[in-house]
């Protein structure tokens, strides 16, 4: 499920783009599992098949609401230490830039499971 919170009103976030991206990442229960910036490259498959296809359309200074199923996240074996088996997760999100580059993917933060 996506939901926007806000339209943003900048460039929109085309396949091949390095975006970079602000987020929080929640588990069901509402704790939060990772949080920060990562800088990737979008529909490249760096990060989890859901947070692409959550992502699609958006424009910089969008912020969105994603709810990821397990089946478009980490599956039926979770992430040790930080997402558990068959978990969604749920994810606010806010495109910060594109860069028509492409570059190296790499979280910012130093609590990532991805």
């Amino acid at each position: 499920m996506v939901k926007d919170v806000k339209v943003g009103s900048g460039e929109q976030l085309e396949p091949g783009d390095t975006a970079t991206i602000g987020y929080v990442g929640k588990l069901q229960d509402g704790s939060v599992f990772d949080q920060g910036k990562y800088v990737f490259m979008f529909r490249e498959g760096q990060v989890i098949k859901g947070d692409d296809i959550g992502l699609q359309g958006m424009r910089v200074g969008g912020e969105r609401k994603l709810t990821i199923p397990p089946s478009l996240a980490y599956g039926d074996q979770g992430y040790p230490g930080s997402i558990p088996p068959k978990a969604t997760l749920h994810f606010d999100v806010k495109l910060l830039h594109i860069s028509r580059r492409p570059i190296t993917a790499g979280y910012k933060s130093s609590n990532s499971p991805n």
